[in-house]
């Protein structure tokens, strides 16, 4: 049976044709604060999807979800729409607290209402009933929708069963209609090895499409490789953007219908704690029209020091791709630390300055290949 949500969901209009898929991290939260600082008509033009990140060893608590949702509104505000989704966390585990025991997703469903937060909530349509069941309430007591998120690489289906079943059989779970749901179909990490061509990602979101009334349909997925020891040392490189070479080449009809999503400049899975790490190689991930410009340095950036950035910025600056001063707020980064205006500081600074480059470009590319 179906649920309807008392103020439509319908009504809930979505910005811009791009969602892009960040972690609740210090450099991407800074790019988002940097973008509505200074350049807010980039950030009207984008939907972010925050994960928040659980740790390595230790799970989260609740001072430690209602402190990640804090850090969001304090760069979000109110007013703008986000999906909320976790990574590194089982957002169905429970956890006592004096009122009783919650879910991981329900205190931060409920840490976000009390800010007044225009969240989204999303489920997978691998998780867990629990978190499957909590999404939905939210859905219902927030009056924005919510989210399926589904991943279209992988195992195929067992013989007979529908690539389909998945998201039919978790859009039954929620109880709430096509409208009210948008869904976020995934490939993951998009290695120079995976064969993947558009007539059959074309083929598949007609598959998808052919469902129902969705709200909002997307795409996502991302190439940056979770080394970059594909870069030599002391080098710069390009390193192709497939997730976009990939939308940008459906049909003009598709991609009006199904808006493009993508991971920043990270890989899909977080990198360790410990590890922004030890050995980690001094990087700039700078994004062009169809790649990743990657310069990176020589040994690692905790015996050689943050210093190497400058010369980083230098190099990046005699590529013709670069595009300079006012460009962006990444570019503003690069050019400054390069005359020696600003000082190099951790890996933090660049993963802000490439995350802010990166929304830039590709929140105006979206936009431009409705």
């Amino acid at each position: 049976m179906q649920r309807t949500i008392n103020l439509s969901a319908s009504r809930f209009a979505h910005p811009g044709h791009y969602v892009p898929v960040l972690q609740d991290h210090v450099g991407e939260r800074g790019a988002l604060a940097e973008l509505a600082r200074a350049t807010p008509a980039v950030l009207s033009r984008l939907m972010p999807m925050i994960q928040i990140l659980g740790g390595d060893t230790r799970s989260l608590s609740r001072n430690a979800i209602n402190d990640h949702i804090s850090r969001i509104a304090s760069v979000l505000g109110a007013d703008r729409p986000w999906y909320l989704d976790f990574i590194r966390e089982e957002p169905g585990r429970l956890i006592e607290t004096k009122r009783g025991a919650f879910t991981v997703a329900e205190l931060a469903y409920r840490a976000a209402r009390r800010r007044q937060l225009a969240f989204v909530p999303v489920a997978w349509t691998w998780g867990d009933e629990a978190h499957l069941n909590r999404a939905s309430n939210a859905a219902i007591d927030h009056h924005r929708g919510m989210a399926l998120r589904h991943p279209i690489l992988g195992a195929a289906p067992a013989a007979g069963i529908s690539p389909t079943a998945p998201v039919e059989r978790a859009l039954s779970g929620t109880g709430l209609g096509h409208s009210d749901v948008d869904l976020l179909l995934d490939l993951g990490y998009i290695g120079p090895d995976t064969t993947l061509s558009a007539p059959r990602i074309e083929r598949t979101l007609h598959r998808y499409l052919g469902l129902g009334p969705w709200r909002r349909i997307c795409l996502m997925g991302s190439s940056m490789p979770k080394s970059l020891s594909e870069v030599a040392e002391d080098s710069e490189a390009y390193l192709p953007r497939r997730e976009w070479a990939l939308w940008s080449s459906l049909s003009p009809e598709l991609r009006r219908a199904v808006c493009f999503g993508d991971y920043g400049v990270q890989h899909p899975a977080p990198p360790q704690d410990a590890g922004l790490a030890m050995g980690m190689r001094a990087n700039i991930r700078y994004t062009v029209d169809k790649s990743h410009l990657i310069a990176r340095a020589r040994g690692a950036v905790n015996q050689e020091g943050p210093h190497q950035y400058r010369e980083l910025c230098k190099r990046l600056r005699g590529y013709d791709d670069f595009d300079g001063s006012g460009a962006s707020c990444g570019d503003d980064t690069i050019v400054a630390c390069a005359e020696g205006l600003v000082a190099p500081r951790s890996q933090n600074m660049w993963r802000q300055a490439g995350t802010s480059r990166h929304l830039t470009v590709v929140s105006k590319q979206a936009l431009d290949a409705r």
